[in-house]
This record gives C-alpha cells, sequence and structure tokens, in this order.
C-alpha cells in the first residue's frame, strides 16, 4: 500500500475492486438471505462499510 499509494494509486483500484467482489461473494454463500440476490450483499457492504469504517485498511483511504 504504501509503495504502490504513493506512485501510482490508480493502479489499487481494480484491486480493490475484486475484493470487494469478493466479498460480496463470501456473504452470499455464507448468508442464506444473499444467496438470491447480488444487490443485497452489496448493500450490506455498504452498512457494514458505514458502520465499521475502519474494519479494512483501504476503507481509510477512501476506496470503497
Amino acid at each position: 500500500m504504501n509503495y504502490y499509494g504513493k506512485f501510482r494509486i490508480y493502479e489499487l483500484s481494480p484491486i480493490f475492486q475484486l475484493l470487494r467482489k469478493r466479498l460480496v461473494r463470501w456473504a452470499c454463500q455464507r448468508y442464506k438471505r444473499y444467496k438470491t440476490s447480488l444487490n443485497r450483499a452489496y448493500q450490506w457492504l455498504e452498512r457494514i462499510r458505514e458502520q465499521f469504517p475502519n474494519l479494512f485498511y483501504h476503507w481509510r483511504l477512501g476506496f470503497s
């Protein structure tokens, strides 16, 4: 994070998008209520992000 974030911050965006997608897939497999709806899983992740903004380091930096 320190190196690429300092010199190539735009290179980190696809990595964080992939991480977000993986978290949503995990939620869909873990919780029955999200198996049928990706939109609800993304909304769940947004709620988690609002409740715990320091949970992941990239959330502290403003990446969603």
